[in-house]
């Protein structure tokens, strides 16, 4: 199984190109290999309703769907998409499993989605951390910037003393503001690296 890996996921590719499309056009319609397009589908982890989907486009070019030959090569697309490592693709991907394996195959395929699953959240997390501290030191930037605008003011020669004690309150007061988001940083970066070794030591033990 595990040997089969670099196929998998050349076949999980593929269909996700093919399955684009929510209809079928004319010329689809009318050259259907309904087998094939139910392998197609089951190998995207399509649930039974796309045959429905198939159906309607078909319609008004007066094709029906062969039933049998549809189901047939959904069965056989779902022994390609209901294994361990393509729920490891899936779940790493962030997308959702919409119970389509059978009973003796889904077993496989949740191992492998939980594990991906659990690495697409670290690194959601991680980039979620990455956002908050980009923003920090965005504002950083700003405060840094009426610092330096007030500091000016206070060494002008028309700013008198009360203004200077005004002025010195306020840069007193913004560098405060910087000091805590610094220090929101320093924790924000901590917490990443904390979650980056999460992440490495979880793959570590993917078997998929």
């Amino acid at each position: 199984m595990i040997s089969k890996n670099g196929s998998i996921i050349s076949i999980l590719l593929a269909a996700a190109l093919l399955g684009g499309c929510a209809t079928m056009n004319r010329s689809e319609c009318l050259s259907a290999d309904w087998r094939m397009i139910g392998m197609e589908d089951g190998t995207r982890g399509a649930t039974a309703d796309r045959l429905g989907e198939h159906r309607q486009a078909c319609a008004e070019y007066g094709v029906t769907p062969d039933l049998f030959a549809y189901q047939q090569g959904r069965e056989e697309g779902l022994e390609n998409y209901c294994q361990g490592a393509s729920g490891f693709y899936h779940g790493k991907a962030g997308h959702s499993y919409k119970g389509v394996c059978p009973n003796y195959l889904e077993g496989e395929f949740l191992a492998g989605y939980e594990q991906g699953r659990d690495l697409y959240r670290i690194d959601r997390d991680i980039a979620d951390i990455g956002d908050t501290i980009s923003q920090r030191r965005h504002k950083i930037e700003r405060l840094r910037d009426r610092v330096a605008d007030k500091e000016k003011a206070l060494i002008h020669d028309d700013t008198d003393k009360d203004q200077r004690h005004a002025l010195l309150h306020d840069i007193k007061k913004l560098e405060r503001r910087i000091g805590h988001l610094r220090g929101d940083i320093y924790d924000l970066e901590y917490r990443r690296q904390q979650l980056e070794a999460d992440y490495r030591s979880l793959e570590a033990r993917v078997y998929f």
